[in-house]
């Protein structure tokens, strides 16, 4: 897939006639990594929406994803008004590490515990619309319909054998519900604990893909990386995820 046919893609699933504003031109993003991570992949990363100011400029149609060779957890600079792609804090192309933001720092520790690159793993987000918070979301129902279609898309070209959650709240919970993605009865909900806390909970679901096919993948929810997710899970400011999680990783998934 080329940046023109997700372009179309997009369009195609956001916009109705109806609307007095094309969705499409509301703030936002639909990819965190590039357009070459769209490919037959084990991961698909999904976080809960892009997050700052709803009224920042850039629209989900002029904003699809990250520049080649790039992902914006380890990219793009969070921290400075110049920010972007290219700013103060890059050095030979690439975004000093030591300058991102607590949240890129704990999702690239978790891109490093699934033995991936940022720049090969697909990274998007449950719906494109641009918030402070997944909460403050307007008409959050019709984005997660329309952004869904969008992923049957994606996921029929990925067809991963994990989806991994950025949050094991909303997000993961709503997957179960999402266009009748279909639980398999003999795998319940399990939890990743340890003795000083639970990490994450996952499962197995058949998605149903734009074609209508089923496609089976194991559901991994984890911590949100912002303040709010790691203090509810006990993490309070840690700068990683916990070894438990990185331990059944690297047993369940790798």
């Amino acid at each position: 897939m080329n940046e023109e046919e997700l372009r179309s893609l997009v369009l195609g699933h956001l916009d109705r006639p109806t609307d007095s504003t094309a969705w499409s031109c509301r703030s936002g993003t639909v990819l965190y990594s590039d357009i070459s991570t769209i490919k037959k992949a084990h991961f698909y990363v999904m976080g809960m929406n892009p997050g700052g100011d709803a009224n920042e400029p850039r629209s989900i149609k002029s904003n699809l994803c990250a520049p080649k060779g790039k992902n914006s957890y380890a990219d793009e600079c969070w921290a400075c008004s110049d920010g972007g792609y290219e700013c103060s804090h890059c050095e030979n192309g690439r975004l000093n590490p030591e300058k991102r933001d607590i949240i890129q720092k704990r999702v690239c520790d978790l891109f490093a515990a699934l033995g991936s690159q940022p720049k090969d793993i697909i990274s998007t987000n449950f719906i494109f619309a641009r918030s402070t918070e997944f909460s403050k979301v307007a008409e959050k129902a019709e984005w997660i319909r329309r952004c869904w279609n969008v992923h049957k898309e994606l996921l029929s070209i990925v067809r991963p054998s994990w989806v991994i959650t950025l949050g094991f709240g909303e997000v993961f919970s709503a997957l179960g519900r999402t266009d009748k993605a279909v639980e398999l009865s003999e795998h319940k909900q399990n939890s990743v604990e340890s003795g000083n806390g639970r990490y994450g909970w996952h499962r197995r679901l058949k998605f149903r893909l734009a074609n209508g096919e089923l496609h089976e993948a194991g559901v991994l929810g984890i911590p949100h990386p912002g303040h709010r997710g790691f203090n509810r899970a006990g993490l309070n400011g840690a700068k990683q995820y916990p070894d438990a999680l990185k331990d059944f990783i690297a047993r369940r998934l790798l």
